[in-house]
């Protein structure tokens, strides 16, 4: 398990992003570990973070319908 956590917390091993009121951000869930550093409000402001969840296999399924469907001019 340190191994483990020594890994993850190696720089090189990370990549952190600051979001803005608005900003989305989607990510595999099976090949990513993710997490969120603390946070302090500032000024009565709260935290508002909203998942989804999709299945891989039905996205993949509905584009290809629908890149089926406008390169027949379908769409």
């Amino acid at each position: 398990m340190r191994k483990w956590t020594a890994l993850c917390e190696e720089p090189g091993n990370r990549w952190e992003v600051q979001l803005e009121p608005g900003d989305c951000i989607a990510f595999d869930n099976r090949r990513v570990l993710h997490a969120r550093e603390g946070f302090t409000l500032g000024q009565g402001g709260e935290r508002w973070l909203k998942g989804a969840y999709c299945d891989g296999d039905e996205v993949r399924s509905r584009w290809r319908v629908l890149e089926k469907k406008r390169k027949a001019g379908q769409l």
